[in-house]
């Protein structure tokens, strides 16, 4: 495989990382807008939503810094319910962090940045 990939995958396997990395683990509350939560490359950890009861709540999670670069998740929380997942192998953004939130009491995201 040689190095043709240099960059992609780079230490998703969580066991491997210090104690000094995950202590730079960041997890921030927002309510509807769109953030730019992480301006360098990460490790998308965690995310939860919870509906306000208008529509259902969304999050949508992208590699990049605006809403027309790549999407890498999407979740969606119904009536005034929550939903979350926490990423038993964390999503690689190698351009930077950027979250959507719609129709939320809240949502959060947790992520690590990524120093190479």
């Amino acid at each position: 495989m040689g190095g043709e990939n240099k960059g992609v995958g780079v230490r998703v396997d969580p066991s491997l990382w210090s104690i000094k990395e995950w202590k730079e683990a960041v997890t921030r509350v927002e309510i509807n807008g769109t953030y730019i939560v992480c301006n360098g490359p990460g490790f998308v950890l965690a995310e939860n939503i919870t509906a306000d009861g208008t529509g259902p709540g969304t999050i949508c999670i992208h590699d990049g810094h605006n809403v027309a670069d790549r999407r890498v998740w999407y979740d969606v929380a119904i009536a005034n319910h929550g939903h979350g997942q926490v990423f038993k192998v964390p999503i690689y953004c190698s351009k930077g962090i950027t979250v959507i939130i719609a129709a939320a009491a809240y949502g959060s995201i947790q992520w690590l940045p990524w120093h190479p």
